[in-house]
């Protein structure tokens, strides 16, 4: 295993370095979770089934990430956009979501508004907006009118070069760790009875979340656990919601 999850791996559960090594060896010669807690006590360290039980676990989720990081290597190479700096934060990610969060940009796209935007000719205005070097947008957009393309007027080439822009926006990194730190702290979850909700849920099981609203930071696990499970049966309608302006103005500014 690489150091940087055995590394990881020691800090989450408060042991050594070696202890981790030790024990990842172990597992990956085959040896259970009893066996090394009763009769390999010397190699690592005194660990107990619980210290074992949840290297193992971390063990398994880093394999499966290091086998993601290959695929999404090799896509990002064959593509032609790998960079020495790139290969270098993929290879470094120890979460699953910013692995995802690096390939986002390369991944292979459905069809969006912003690749319908694309197709009709408006990259290089969202360009010009994004760099900030528009003086009058709306000015600009008139140039790229283009009835042949799709484009009827200037609201339509503005509204499409909005759309690339807020596509380039959404797939950043650092935006998408803003927003994320926002909704946690800040954020309210709401959920409320779907259409179909009161036919689905005939014997009112989810009864008290039918019109629930509750800081995100704050919702026990039990509670945020019912009401997913609420909303993956079709019973309720689930939203997160925050202050949108200033996450907005916060990325716009940064």
């Amino acid at each position: 295993m690489k150091e940087i999850y055995t590394k990881y791996i020691a800090s989450e559960l408060g042991v050594a370095l070696w202890q981790v090594e030790q024990c990842a060896d172990l597992l990956a010669e085959g040896a259970t979770i009893p066996f090394i807690s009763r009769y390999r006590k010397e190699r690592t360290g005194g660990l107990d089934e619980n210290g074992v039980a949840r290297i193992k676990y971390y063990s398994e989720k880093f394999e499966e990430l290091e086998r993601r990081k290959e695929t999404v290597l090799s896509t990002i190479a064959e593509a032609g956009a790998l960079t020495p700096e790139l290969e270098k934060e993929i290879s470094a990610c120890i979460f699953a979501k910013d692995l995802e969060d690096l390939y986002l940009p390369y991944r292979p796209k459905r069809k969006t508004r912003a690749s319908v935007a694309r197709e009709k000719g408006l990259e290089p205005f969202a360009k010009a907006i994004f760099g900030i070097s528009v003086a009058d947008p709306y000015k600009m957009a008139s140039h790229y009118v283009d009835a042949g393309k799709g484009v009827s007027d200037a609201e339509e080439a503005l509204s499409g070069a909005s759309d690339i822009v807020s596509e380039w926006i959404s797939e950043m990194k650092p935006a998408r760790d803003f927003v994320r730190s926002a909704l946690s702290s800040k954020g309210i979850l709401s959920a409320s009875l779907s259409r179909k909700g009161a036919d689905t849920d005939k014997d009112g099981k989810y009864a008290n979340y039918y019109d629930f609203s509750e800081p995100l930071h704050r919702i026990a696990p039990h509670r945020l656990l019912a009401v997913l499970r609420a909303e993956a049966e079709g019973v309720l309608s689930v939203k997160v919601e925050a202050d949108a302006v200033k996450i907005c103005n916060k990325i716009e500014y940064d």
